[in-house]
């Protein structure tokens, strides 16, 4: 295994931090929710509960079977969002918003 992918914070205050490859997060492997393995590296994963907690909707992964980490997806409601709306009422159109949380 090569050392370990990411970016290091100040090894001699904190253990080793690594960068989730996926959301970005500093995280210590020793909590990692998981890891894979991948061309001679190791690459770690957050929990996925933080993930909820900032209103993602979390996708896990798996590789050979086994599980290898998430992926959080959200979309955040921009700017335009309150006009788009209205231009759709104006049109007639009823919408509903559906999810699965």
């Amino acid at each position: 295994m090569k050392n370990v992918p990411g970016k290091f914070l100040n090894m001699a205050e904190q253990p080793q931090l690594v960068t989730d490859p996926v959301c970005g997060m500093h995280i210590a492997p020793s909590t990692a929710a998981g890891h894979w393995d991948y061309s001679r590296t190791r690459y770690f994963f957050c929990n996925p509960d933080r993930q909820r907690q900032e209103g993602q909707t979390v996708m896990f992964l798996a590789a050979d079977g086994k599980p290898a980490g998430t992926i959080g997806a959200a979309d955040p409601i921009k700017a335009s969002t309150e006009e788009a709306i209205r231009l759709l009422h104006a049109d007639g159109l009823r919408l509903m918003m559906v999810h699965g949380g």
